[in-house]
């Protein structure tokens, strides 16, 4: 098994992604974390990986077996994408063309067709900035 990548969902809970997989904390006991198959319900996966947190990075990954779908190998680019897009988001004032445009250029091509299209990327840098502005005082009347 290959080193694994914790990255932020939508939401802001911990993903693991690993060899292509995406996987989202079940529980954590002590320094043991036990994760699922983000395909659980989609793709009836009952994988089950176990970490341990050790200097700073999760190590002793243990499956209890194997997987029943394909791995997504564009699945890390995809959240790295996003959560680069999120960040510029909140702390630029670029248009969101300009930002789309710095955050996929680092893309290798051969992902290109597997990301989301520059509508929904416009969405999430809104999304983002009114998530980030101040909320308009009330009218006491």
């Amino acid at each position: 098994m290959s080193e694994c990548v914790l990255v932020k969902s939508i939401r802001g809970a911990d993903v693991l992604i690993s060899d292509g997989y995406t996987y989202h904390l079940n529980k954590k006991v002590n320094e043991t974390f036990y994760w699922r198959c983000a395909k659980k319900n989609k793709a009836n996966c009952g994988v089950t990986l176990t970490t341990k947190w050790c200097h700073d990075k999760h190590t002793d990954m243990k499956l209890n077996h194997d997987h029943d779908h394909l791995p997504d190998p564009e699945a890390l680019i995809r959240r790295k994408l996003t959560s680069a897009l999120k960040d510029k988001a909140g702390n630029s004032m670029d248009s969101p063309a300009q930002i789309i445009q710095r955050c996929i250029q680092d893309v290798p091509p051969s992902c290109a067709p597997h990301l989301p299209n520059k509508v929904a990327m416009s969405m999430t840098i809104q999304r983002t900035r009114n998530k980030n502005m101040p909320a308009l005082p009330k009218n006491s009347t």
